[in-house]
């Protein structure tokens, strides 16, 4: 059933508008934010994925072996709602172990951040997210994450940060990572807008 909404226009005459062809009516006491995927909604819920974040997510792994990668961090995104990674941090622990020089070339270490493509079926590959497939540098730290301008996320995805040895010598170095933001309700996202 469409909503008709009255609105006044600068002259006092009262004009009634339809809602817009294929938006759903927003229910009684529901706040309009149109753009959920850049202003957290007032249900939103937020995280923080990293070392001691209390969850299966770990943030920490051991260097793997030249030629190897391993998942530094990985969660999975929960059911009925969408999300946004908003900051994001990466560090090196040497631990009196070779050292690693961010952006060297050739590189020494490239890092991801991949999404499994979910389908309807909830089958997919490994994708990375654009402009995070394959970098070499460290952005922010562990304990000071980087803003950045914001990874879309999807229900059920699962969401990794993976680093890739090419040639540091392995003794004790380990790797941490954080991804800092927020969960949306799937209902908020505009039928229109599609996913961004």
């Amino acid at each position: 059933m469409a909503v008709r909404t009255r609105t006044r226009t600068a002259w006092g005459a009262n004009v009634i508008q339809a809602p817009a062809p294929g938006s759903a009516a927003k229910a009684a006491g529901e706040t309009a934010n149109d753009t959920p995927w850049l202003n957290p909604t007032s249900d939103f819920l937020p995280f923080d994925k990293g070392p001691g974040s209390g969850d299966n997510s770990t943030g920490s792994v051991a260097l793997p072996a030249i030629g190897a990668t391993a998942t530094i961090l990985q969660f999975t995104v929960q059911g009925g709602r969408f999300g946004r990674v908003m900051a994001l941090g990466i560090d090196f622990i040497a631990n009196g172990g070779a050292a690693f020089t961010p952006s060297l070339v050739p590189a020494q270490l490239v890092f991801s951040i991949t999404q499994d493509a979910v389908t309807q079926t909830g089958g997919g590959m490994p994708a990375p997210f654009p402009d995070y497939g394959a970098f070499t540098f460290l952005p922010g730290s562990v304990i000071l994450p980087v803003p950045i301008a914001g990874l879309m996320l999807k229900e059920n995805q699962l969401v990794k940060v993976s680093v890739k040895n090419i040639s540091v010598v392995v003794t004790t170095q380990f790797l941490a990572a954080r991804l800092v933001g927020y969960f949306y309700p799937k209902r908020r996202q505009s039928p229109n807008a599609g996913f961004q």
